[in-house]
C-alpha cells in the first residue's frame, strides 16, 4: 500500500507539471501560429491599400495637371475633347474622361480609342463634395443601368479662386479587378475592395456575382469598428476564412482578403502533432521515473 501511495505521489509529481507545461506549450505553439498568420495578411492588405491608393492619386496628378490648361474654355467645353483624349490614351485605367460646367450641364466626354461617349452621370453626393470643398473627390460604387457599375474621380477646375469646371473620370470595376489579379497571392485566397459605404467594387473571386453587394457577418461588424484588422469570418460563399483588411483614410476605400482556415491550420496541424507527441514521450517518461524513485524508496524502507 505505501509502495503504491509513494508511486501515485511521485506520478503526481513528475507527471502533472509536464502535463501543464505542454499543454502551455502546444497553447503557445497554436496562439504564435495564428497571431503570425494574421500579422503577415495584415501587412498583405495594407501593401494593398497602397497601391489602390496609389492608382488613385496617379490619376488626380494627371487630372489636375489637365485642369490647369489654360486653352479650357467652360462656354465650350467640346472644343477640348481632342486633348481630353489624348490623355484618355495614356491612361489605362479609364474607361471615360468627361469635362464639365460645376452643375454637369454642359459635358464633353471621350471615351478609349478617342471616340465621342455620351454625357456619364456624376454621382450626386460627389457633385455636392466637390462643390462644398472645390477638392479633388473619389466616389462610392455607382450603379449606371442594371448590368453596369463604375467608379469616378473628379478635380475641380478652378480659375481665380473660382470652380468654374469639373474634370472627371470613370473607371469600370473589371479595371480594379484586373490590378488586385496582378499582385500574387496566397493559393485560395480572395481579395477584396469595397468602397466607402462597403460595396463590392472588385473580388477576385466570382466577382461578376458580387460586385455591388455588401458583405454580411462579423466581417462587416468589425470592418464598421476600426480602420485595420484581422479577424474569423465566412466567405460570401459560406467557407470560414481568416480574414484581415485595411480602410485608406485617403478615400475611404478598404482592402480586404479572406484565406481559407483550412490552408492556414494546415501547417499548424502538423507543429501541433509533433507538440503531442513530445509530450506523450514526455508523460511516459515521467511515469517511468515515478516508478523507478517509487522502487528505490521501498527498497530502502
Amino acid at each position: 500500500m505505501k509502495t503504491r501511495a509513494q508511486f501515485a505521489f511521485w506520478v503526481a509529481a513528475m507527471v502533472v507539471p509536464a502535463v501543464v507545461v505542454m499543454s502551455g506549450l502546444i497553447a503557445y505553439i497554436a496562439w504564435e501560429h495564428r497571431t503570425s498568420a494574421d500579422a503577415r495578411y495584415l501587412e498583405r492588405v495594407r501593401a494593398m491599400s497602397i497601391a489602390v491608393d496609389t492608382e488613385l492619386e496617379g490619376s488626380i496628378r494627371v487630372l489636375r495637371a489637365l485642369s490647369l490648361a489654360p486653352e479650357i474654355d467652360m462656354r465650350h467645353p467640346e472644343a477640348f475633347v481632342e486633348r481630353l483624349g489624348r490623355y484618355q490614351a495614356t491612361q489605362p485605367l479609364w474607361t471615360v474622361i468627361a469635362l464639365g460646367d460645376p452643375e454637369w450641364k454642359n459635358v464633353a466626354a471621350v471615351g478609349r480609342g478617342g471616340v465621342s461617349a455620351r454625357r456619364p452621370a456624376i454621382e450626386p453626393r460627389t457633385l455636392m463634395q466637390i462643390a462644398q470643398t472645390r477638392k479633388p473627390s473619389v466616389s462610392a460604387l455607382i450603379r449606371t443601368d442594371e448590368r453596369h457599375y463604375e467608379t469616378q474621380v473628379t478635380v475641380p477646375v478652378i480659375r481665380d479662386g473660382t470652380m468654374t469646371g469639373i474634370l472627371m473620370v470613370s473607371i469600370d470595376p473589371k479595371a480594379w479587378l484586373e490590378l488586385l489579379n496582378e499582385y500574387p497571392s496566397i493559393p485560395g485566397a480572395t481579395m477584396v475592395l469595397l468602397d466607402q459605404d462597403g460595396a463590392i467594387i472588385a473580388r477576385t473571386l466570382n466577382h461578376e456575382t458580387w460586385v455591388g453587394t455588401r458583405p454580411s457577418g462579423t466581417f462587416r461588424q468589425s470592418w464598421r469598428e476600426a480602420m485595420e484588422g484581422t479577424n474569423r469570418s465566412k466567405g460570401l460563399e459560406g467557407q470560414p476564412f481568416y480574414s484581415a483588411y485595411s480602410r485608406s483614410s485617403r478615400t475611404g476605400w478598404t482592402l480586404a482578403t479572406g484565406i481559407p482556415v483550412e490552408s492556414v491550420d494546415e501547417g499548424l496541424d502538423r507543429k501541433l502533432f509533433i507538440a503531442a507527441g513530445a509530450a506523450i514521450v514526455s508523460i511516459c517518461i515521467a511515469v517511468l521515473l515515478a516508478f523507478f524513485f517509487a522502487r528505490r524508496l521501498e527498497a530502502r524502507a
